[in-house]
């Protein structure tokens, strides 16, 4: 399994989708935002027959910002079964209750602890509900997609169980995301994954402060767009 992130600071090809493409108007469109900002992008690339799968988490509760006004572009870049696929909770973005997310770092096969890691014991309402004991409660979807297909969800809402793949089928995803109105800076005292929270501080933002500067520019105004 290959993971990686803020690859387009390096990558001509992905600051062109950051930068050209319609994914930061399409994010603005359907979140009713006035602005977007480019937040940051993150590869997948799982070899066929991996087994690994991605727990069911949210997204935004790990982040080193805050806000409702938070989605993500899912873009596979080779077919993907159903069963495959990433798959969603319909309307757990509104909950509002604070989950006991999963911590990712736990998945390090080093365990080392110089990874990003989470803690939510100290601050959760409820544990994070067993979603695959009963998919169908639940309303859990997924879909057979093609290379130009794309899934844009809320960054609050449920999702999980992609990568356990079949054994003639490999799995190459590309994702994005993308920042609304509301969202400010957030540095968590339960850990941030990923931690951009050295960073922004090097580049002068600080909790409350709206996304900006380079790190994090603003690809679309809806005044612009008018």
């Amino acid at each position: 399994m290959f993971w990686d992130s803020q690859a387009w600071q390096g990558i001509d090809e992905y600051r062109q989708f950051v930068f050209d493409s319609p994914a930061a108007r399409l994010a603005g469109q359907l979140m009713g935002s006035a602005h977007i900002n480019f937040f940051f992008d993150a590869v997948f690339v799982r070899s066929a027959g991996s087994q690994f799968t991605t727990p069911w988490h949210q997204d935004e509760p790990y982040w080193s910002v805050k806000g409702y006004d938070t989605c993500t572009i899912w873009m596979p870049l080779v077919p993907v079964r159903k069963q495959n696929a990433l798959a969603y909770v319909p309307g757990s973005h509104r909950h509002g209750a604070v989950y006991n997310q999963y911590n990712f770092g736990n998945l390090n096969p080093d365990g080392k602890m110089d990874v990003d890691q989470v803690d939510f014991t100290e601050i959760a309402e409820q544990g994070f509900p067993d979603i695959d004991a009963d998919p169908e409660r639940f309303g859990v979807v997924s879909w057979d997609m093609q290379p130009g297909d794309c899934v844009v969800f809320n960054s609050r809402i449920m999702h999980g169980g992609s990568g356990k793949l079949d054994e003639d089928r490999d799995l190459s995803v590309f994702t994005s995301k993308w920042l609304g109105d509301d969202v400010r800076i957030e540095f968590r005292d339960c850990g941030m994954d990923p931690d951009h929270s050295a960073i922004m501080t090097e580049h002068g933002l600080k909790p409350g402060d709206q996304p900006g500067t380079d790190l994090y520019p603003r690809v679309w105004s809806r005044a612009q767009a008018d």
